[in-house]
């Protein structure tokens, strides 16, 4: 059963996903997105560069079609640890408000006006009032630090979901 604010990590079959993999040595995750409901629709909002035919930014789709077998490998959510109401409301709120921000190509957590797939999780946890402290690793090419998946799948303060 996944809520609202459920984090849903990817393993990804294409170019972008192999070249975020090289980032890390046994790197199991390329993407993350975050689940938002809707009565019985599963939904998962998440940043995604430009793809043909398709501008990047963030979006919104259903869960089926983010874990689709021809663009993921492997998958697995986490959750954050006891999100009230509010707190779920707020991160909710703030998901929902980004859909449609353009893509951060630059990979900059300094800078809000564009996300990243992990950079949309850490901010929307961060509206909700939990702060985490994900491992950040320095990119050639990058004016600063970035959080890949696995560096956010391996935050302390975050809990496996069972599958």
């Amino acid at each position: 059963h996944l809520d609202d604010g459920d984090l849903v990590f990817r393993r990804g079959r294409d170019l972008m996903s192999a070249l975020v993999l090289r980032q890390g040595s046994g790197s199991r995750f390329s993407h993350v997105g975050m689940v938002v409901r809707e009565a019985d629709r599963v939904d998962v909002v998440h940043a995604m560069p430009d793809e043909p035919g398709r501008p990047g930014g963030v979006r919104r789709e259903s869960l089926q079609a983010f874990l689709a077998l021809p663009l993921a490998s492997d998958a697995a959510s986490l959750r954050a640890p006891a999100l009230g109401l509010r707190q779920q409301a707020a991160l909710r709120s703030y998901l929902l408000s980004r859909i449609g921000s353009p893509f951060d190509n630059a990979f900059e957590l300094s800078d809000d006006s564009r996300l990243y797939c992990t950079e949309v999780a850490i901010a929307a946890l961060a509206a909700a009032g939990v702060q985490l402290r994900p491992a950040t690793q320095v990119a050639p090419l990058l004016r600063e630090p970035v959080v890949t998946p696995d560096g956010l799948f391996h935050a302390t303060g975050l809990h496996p979901m069972p599958r």
